[in-house]
């Protein structure tokens, strides 16, 4: 479901800088810009197919595993900020649900509903061919109760213009298929009304806690909700586990505002623009979006009562557009996230926006009674005060003394003076509305150690029409947040030209992580697409020795685990011009293929060795007529594949 609040009029501008990032003494920027170069060539099975049963494409370092869980016609999985859509466990299981649709996307899917699958530590079970619930819902947030159930809570979405409120579905333990789904009372819609939409949840002790926002009104919803003097507002409800009820608030409802979100400051809310985390009896909520101020609200007593820090504020409170000018302004933006450490310390993360409204503008919307602002599609790397980045704030900081975490990496190998630039379609039509890196989602591991993951623009892999495809990120911390690693690109090995969104990071890490995400063929959001495609929903493996030792973007086939019939080691010279030698040892004779492509796929070199002599063999290759660049050999004996990158200077 996109946003139902359409009252924002973006341009996609790229201009100089002319305002620089809140900071203070207490902050140490890091402005990571390197990218691992490992982008391996297109390969065949990857988006727009649908299968009826897991399918692991590839493998990186032996260790890190790609898998279809799902699909959907359903591409748009957020309107900013990602859910917690994934949960490993200590056992090895693991679960993860998704926004689902099977049929009919000309009449807006109406079997539209979660998706969900599971893991017992091995394997994944078939890919699910129908929603949970015997009604259309969508946003879908996982959360696990102390008796080992597993609870959903999605949004009503009625194709009938009735969309609001909350489905709470409760399975018997983890991984079991058997759901037992119902409607929450008290969180449907009054006659005229519309009701909370997009829920993120966590759970704290016995208590669920859930996080929303009202929809505002439209045409088939006359009214709109206003509630401590904010219109359409983000709302958190309060449900008992045990006794299966929800609070009351002393307004009557189950909808509460938090304290301090409030007409002093806030005019109106927004879909998916916070997020929840919670660690025994402490729960972190943390929200923004452009022209308000970053917050963050704690509570230590279950939920019972709570606190509010401003980790970031923004120059005008309640920003009227008609009136109000301001020049180029960096700001969090909705893409938020929240993480409760080892020792109950709060992290908050976001990407950024740079936004403003000039005389122009400002006049434009008197005119227009519209709320328009110009927005920068930053795209260069590590710069700081005009890059785009995913910022982050922690307890131990003080208001404004925000820091950089991570930064898109570079169009172009050229360091621009100023903001280098996207070419977005016309319409701004691949656009997904936040940031270029964007979707923060961290886990933790035992140690204390962060992984943060995001989606961002890759080097390189553009379409033909100009447009950016995006990869997954991952970032370390071993200090809590003091310093963070260089980003890592561990999806690059999913093929070029293959769009990699959404990314949603289980909590809990040990030597691996698991992310959710979806793969697409075409960048950007096609939601509104006539002709959409079958999107995968995958769960990617990472092994954290693999993202500390920066290899995990190295690409190996997934038999090469299995692999009896050869090893082989890196190209050498390499770098190197002309002639190069690939070893390979073979345990048996048999004929061995050596085939090169460039970065955009194409075979550019390729060569069968027949009855290649068992032990060490150095296949010698001439690349004279390269030009310079990154390319990908694949060696293929006996049915099995090995993939690795070479450099021509």
């Amino acid at each position: 479901m996109r946003k139902l609040i359409t009252l924002l009029t973006v341009s996609g501008l790229t201009l100089a800088a002319s305002a620089q990032m809140v900071q203070s003494s207490k902050a140490t920027l890091k402005f990571p810009s390197k990218e691992d170069l490992s982008i391996s060539p297109v390969y065949t099975g990857i988006g727009n197919q649908s299968r009826n049963t897991p399918t692991i494409y590839n493998k990186m370092s032996g260790r890190n595993v790609n898998t279809v869980i799902g699909h959907t016609l359903w591409s748009n999985q957020t309107n900013g900020a990602v859910y917690r859509r994934i949960i490993s466990y200590k056992d090895g299981k693991v679960s993860a649900t998704w926004t689902a649709a099977f049929t009919d996307y000309a009449h807006n899917c109406p079997d539209r509903g979660t998706g969900y699958n599971s893991s017992d530590g091995s394997a994944w079970g078939a890919l699910p061919q129908a929603r949970i619930e015997s009604y259309r819902t969508g946003f879908p947030s996982l959360a696990t109760a102390a008796d080992g159930s597993e609870i959903i809570i999605c949004h009503l979405a009625d194709t009938g213009g009735l969309s609001g409120g909350f489905s709470l579905s409760k399975n018997l333990a983890i991984g079991s298929g058997t759901w037992s789904t119902a409607k929450v009372n008290g969180s449907t819609p009054l006659p005229g009304y519309p009701s909370p939409l997009w829920p993120h949840v966590t759970i704290s002790g016995d208590y669920l806690i859930v996080v929303s926002c009202f929809t505002d009104s439209s045409a088939g919803i006359p009214n709109h909700v206003t509630i401590s003097g904010v219109r359409s507002p983000m709302v958190y409800s309060r449900y008992q586990i045990s006794t299966k009820t929800w609070q009351t608030f002393s307004n009557g409802s189950i909808f509460n505002t938090l304290p301090g979100y409030d007409s002093t400051l806030y005019t109106m809310g927004s879909g998916d623009t916070y997020s929840i985390d919670a660690k025994d009896s402490v729960i972190a909520i943390t929200a923004a979006k452009p022209f308000d101020d970053w917050a963050m609200w704690k509570s230590t007593n279950y939920g019972a009562t709570w606190s509010k820090k401003v980790i970031m504020t923004f120059p005008v409170h309640k920003y009227n557009f008609m009136s109000d000018t301001i020049t180029r302004t960096p700001c969090a933006g909705d893409a938020v996230h929240v993480l409760i450490d080892n020792s109950y310390k709060i992290h908050a993360f976001s990407d950024r926006s740079d936004v403003s409204v000039d005389e122009a503008t400002r006049q434009s919307n008197i005119s227009k009674n519209s709320k328009g602002y110009q927005y920068w599609h930053t795209s260069l790397a590590g710069s700081g005060s005009i890059g785009d980045a995913i910022l982050y704030w922690n307890e131990g900081l003080a208001t404004d003394s925000v820091m950089i975490a991570a930064t898109s990496v570079k169009v172009t190998p050229t360091v621009l003076a100023g903001d280098s630039t996207y070419a977005f379609a016309t319409g701004l039509k691949t656009w997904y509305g936040i940031s270029n890196s964007t979707w923060p989602s961290v886990a933790i591991d035992s140690v204390g150690t962060m992984y943060l993951v995001y989606s961002a623009f890759t080097l390189y892999d553009d379409g033909s029409n100009g447009n950016y495809y995006r990869d997954i990120y991952v970032e370390y911390s071993t200090n809590s947040g003091l310093t963070w690693s260089n980003p890592i690109n561990v999806s690059s090995g999913l093929g070029i030209s293959t769009e990699q969104v959404y990314p949603s990071v289980a909590r809990y890490a040990d030597s691996k992580i698991h992310i959710t995400y979806l793969s697409k063929k075409n960048p950007g959001n096609d939601q509104t697409s006539a002709t959409p495609e079958v999107y995968d929903i995958n769960d990617l493996v990472i092994s954290t020795a693999d993202i500390k030792s920066n290899t995990s973007g190295t690409i190996l086939y997934v038999n090469e685990v299995k692999n009896d019939a050869f090893s082989m080691d890196q190209n050498f010279p390499n770098p190197f011009r002309g002639i190069t030698s690939i070893p390979v040892k073979l345990n048996f004779t048999a004929d061995v293929t050596i085939n090169i492509v460039n970065l955009v796929g194409q075979t550019v070199y390729t060569n069968k060795f027949v009855k290649a002599q068992s032990g060490i063999n150095n296949f010698q290759v001439d690349l004279s007529n390269l030009n310079s660049g990154v390319y990908f050999y694949t060696v293929e004996a006996d049915g099995y594949k090995i993939t690795k990158r070479m450099m021509v200077e």
